[in-house]
């Protein structure tokens, strides 16, 4: 399975779908046009991989520090694009572009991003730690106070 890029789900869950569509609708339908926001994302996509040539392959799942980059850099250029810019997207855009050309330098790495479901399917259940057993009770803080 390859790295993959964020989709227009990743985008509506870090800015919000109403926000989306204020900076997404070319139409004036008030709806979000797809082929804008996929269009931003594959040229944040194809920009973010132009820095990160001595990490490729890109780790599955893609990490998500990559996808959150991207993700600023395509809002931003939507948002730039319909002169609706704010400092906050210019900020997080200037700080992705950082962040890629840290990597671009070796001064950075990717990292895949761990995932929490379990490689066979089983429940993973609770998790486990070594060291000494509880230290602190509801019984034994009583008499602190």
């Amino acid at each position: 399975m390859a790295a993959t890029r964020p989709t227009i789900d990743d985008v509506k869950a870090a800015i919000g779908a109403d926000t989306l569509a204020s900076i997404a609708d070319h139409n004036g339908d008030h709806v979000i046009d797809d082929a804008v926001v996929d269009g931003a994302l594959e040229d944040g996509w194809d920009l973010a991989l132009s820095f990160c040539d001595g990490e490729l392959p890109i780790p599955d799942p893609t990490p998500r520090a990559l996808k959150r980059a991207v993700i600023a850099i395509a809002v931003n250029d939507m948002r730039e694009s319909r002169d609706v810019g704010t400092e906050g997207s210019r900020l997080q855009f200037s700080q992705a572009m950082k962040w890629l050309q840290n990597i671009s330098d070796g001064k950075a790495t990717l990292k895949p991003t761990v995932s929490t479901d379990p490689v066979d399917g089983s429940d993973p259940g609770d998790p486990e730690a070594d060291g000494t057993g509880r230290v602190w009770s509801r019984e034994s803080a009583r008499w602190v106070f």
